[in-house]
């Protein structure tokens, strides 16, 4: 599947800092099953592919997104495709290349090549968090 950007699901993605043309050049596929729960993989003349565990999508009825905390893992795929775009197919896979090999005693989340993709998932479920407690004391009175 792909996301439009003027989709429900696509502004959804947009909200949380997903660029329109990384929607443009990403299709997701929702797998039954796989040993990690997502994967971005770059392609050289399109953009990228996102592989992702189909229990981890929640998809409502007419085929959207919901906004929820699922959409965590989507988002940190997502950067990763931006990041494809915007380094070229050669950087992107080169500085992942170094960034494994190099460790220098910084943990994955720490290093450059991915440290912006954790931060926007962390974004995305603590706005669900915070929105959860706004709803608990509203509907508390």
């Amino acid at each position: 599947m792909q996301f439009a950007p003027n989709s429900i699901s696509g502004k959804r993605l947009t909200q949380y800092g997903i660029s329109s043309k990384a929607l443009k050049k990403t299709h997701v596929y929702s797998m039954p099953w796989q040993p990690m729960p997502a994967l971005t993989i770059p392609v050289p003349f399109s953009g990228s592919i996102i592989l992702i565990r189909r229990d981890l999508l929640d998809v409502a009825f007419d085929g959207e997104l919901t906004d929820s905390p699922s959409l965590a893992p989507l988002v940190h795929r997502f950067c990763h495709a931006h990041q494809r775009l915007e380094w070229g197919l050669f950087k992107y896979l080169w500085r992942h290349l170094m960034t494994r090999i190099y460790r220098q005693g910084v943990s994955l989340k720490h290093r450059h090549t991915e440290r912006e993709c954790y931060q926007a998932e962390r974004l995305v479920i603590e706005h669900h968090e915070m929105n959860a407690h706004e709803d608990y004391f509203t509907n508390d009175q």
